[in-house]
């Protein structure tokens, strides 16, 4: 019989604690994926990016994080313990439920831990600089095109601008050519640019 992985035995976790539920589990733009405080399973964003909340005493969201395409959501539950955070879609999303199996290989494991700093320091960046940087580095961080644009309240907390100051930078960005608009609610393409392109 197999050792279980050195996660499996941290997590406590048996075939029959986690079911491997390979359906996959589509959220709107601006649906709550789930609640802090309750009871679920961890997932795997396949499409769009996730928008994670601390929610404070009278129940006010205060950004936590972002999640894109590959990254794993709700790893607490793992332990037996309740979301941490509120999830809520920024963009229209494809989830599935985090399979047993590549739980106990380390490497999903560390790659994931890896890639959750690198986005927390991604996040605070998006509040420091110019407000076309700012907004640019958002739309940049949704992934492949083409980008659905969240929705002007999300991007202007999560940025810390106005909704009217990240209109206006959407729309600088299209009228430069860096972020082609394609109808109202999508991109068909961001350009990489650096902050000091960005604001000559």
């Amino acid at each position: 019989m197999a050792t279980p992985s050195i996660y499996a035995q941290i997590f406590n976790l048996t075939p029959s604690s986690y079911a491997g539920d390979a359906r996959e589990i589509r959220v709107r733009r601006g649906n709550i994926l789930y609640r802090a405080g309750t009871t679920g399973s961890a997932k795997r964003i396949l499409q769009g990016a996730i928008r994670l909340d601390r929610l404070d005493a009278e129940g006010q969201p205060t950004l936590a994080g972002i999640a894109t395409r590959g990254d794993i959501i709700g790893l607490e539950t793992l332990q037996g313990s309740r979301y941490t955070f509120q999830a809520t879609a920024l963009t229209q999303c494809r989830l599935e439920l985090f399979p047993l199996e590549e739980i106990q290989q380390e490497k999903v494991i560390l790659d994931t831990l890896i890639r959750t700093e690198s986005r927390m320091v991604a996040v605070l960046n998006l509040r420091i600089g110019p407000a076309q940087a700012r907004v640019h580095r958002l739309l940049a961080m949704l992934g492949n095109t083409p980008i659905e644009i969240p929705k002007l309240r999300d991007m202007a907390d999560i940025t810390g601008l106005t909704k009217e100051t990240v209109s206006r930078a959407i729309s600088t960005l299209h009228k430069r050519g860096i972020a082609v608009r394609r109808g109202r609610q999508h991109l068909s393409r961001i350009a990489a640019y650096d902050d000091e392109a960005l604001c000559a």
